[in-house]
């Protein structure tokens, strides 16, 4: 009995069919096919691959730097912002400290004015009352003058009538 493969390897010419020359040739034609695909593909692939993977590097790198960039940025806007927000606060500071020290001085110019429209009432008072008094000391003295007289029938002199009036305005003065 001989052997199966052997008994197929007769009758169909050779291994597969295919004599052992056949063979050989198809298998240089092989690696000749994946040495032309190795320089023709694998070569601008792996070149390909090669650049795309830079490419992805710098991309990622100028990323970091721009992330680095926009943090620094972001800080030092941060810090403008709390620089800019300490001098709009000294500012309202200082303005409430005017807007006091204003009031302050409106205050006292008020008072003061106050002051001044009081004492000005109070010395034109005076001074309408010393009318009031020289005109009431006037019609008094013509109306003492003429009791006088009648009551004397004699004449009295302006400086006695201005001595009874005086007298009688210091009584009328003391009983107030």
């Amino acid at each position: 009995m001989m052997n199966y493969a052997a008994l197929l390897a007769e009758s169909s010419g050779g291994l597969l069919g295919l004599s052992w020359t056949d063979f050989l040739l198809h298998l240089l034609n092989f690696a000749i096919l994946i040495t032309a695909a190795a320089f023709l593909i694998y070569k601008p692939v792996t070149k390909f691959m090669r650049e795309r993977r830079e490419s992805i590097r710098k991309q990622i790198d100028e990323n970091k730097q721009k992330s680095e960039e926009a943090d620094r940025l972001k800080e030092e806007y941060s810090e403008r912002l709390t620089q800019a927000d300490r001098e709009i606060s000294e500012k309202n500071k200082l303005a409430d400290e005017r807007i006091a020290a204003r009031t302050g001085e409106m205050l006292d110019e008020g008072k003061r004015r106050a002051e001044q429209i009081v004492r000005r009432a109070e010395e034109e008072a005076k001074a309408e009352r010393a009318k009031a008094m020289n005109a009431v000391k006037d019609d008094v003295a013509e109306a003492a003058v003429m009791i006088a007289s009648g009551i004397l029938e004699r004449e009295i002199t302006s400086e006695e009538n201005d001595k009874i009036i005086d007298e009688c305005l210091k009584e009328w003065a003391d009983n107030d």
